[in-house]
């Protein structure tokens, strides 16, 4: 899981700051990726990434969301 999130947030990190567009989403992103990848381990207790997972959603769902195609 840990290596699907990381490239994940790594890929939609560059992405969006390529492109210059909400860049404290990048940055989220950014943040994501070092928090879950799967070299270096950050270790926290279970319940604490209970939360840290919820809040990880977060940021997936804002970006789905401005992806989405445009109704006009």
């Amino acid at each position: 899981m840990r290596l699907v999130v990381c490239g994940a947030a790594a890929y939609l990190a560059y992405s969006i700051l390529q492109r210059g567009a909400a860049r404290w989403l990048g940055w989220a992103f950014v943040a994501l990726a070092i928090l879950y990848n799967p070299v270096f381990k950050v270790h926290f207790e279970r319940e604490t990434w209970v939360l840290i997972n919820l809040a990880s959603a977060f940021p997936f769902g804002i970006a789905g969301w401005m992806g989405r195609p445009r109704r006009d």
